[in-house]
């Protein structure tokens, strides 16, 4: 879908495939998988070369950590987390 396929990896570039995927995580409130996802630094999902041909790989963590540090606020995060159901069990 996202960063798994080189071919829209290469044509599109990563910023536009960070850009959709925030819109995902905002429209699905998928916030909890992307913090879990974090810390994942063992499963690469592709390996993307630049127009420099140098080789940056995409694992499940490094996607995550980016999408969180460079493509949402902290206070957007913050709101993600309090609008997930039951976060008021958890967190207080």
């Amino acid at each position: 879908m996202h960063f798994g396929d080189k071919n829209t990896n290469e044509e599109n570039g990563l910023v536009h495939q960070f850009k959709d995927m925030r819109k995902i995580v905002l429209e699905k409130g998928y916030i909890g998988l992307i913090l879990t996802g974090m810390n994942e630094t063992d499963t690469l999902i592709q390996t993307y070369i630049t127009e420099n041909f140098s080789q940056i790989k995409l694992t499940v963590g490094s996607i995550c950590r980016t999408l969180l540090r460079e493509h949402f606020t902290e206070k957007e995060i913050e709101d993600l987390c309090r609008n997930t159901p039951n976060f008021s069990i958890y967190y207080s």
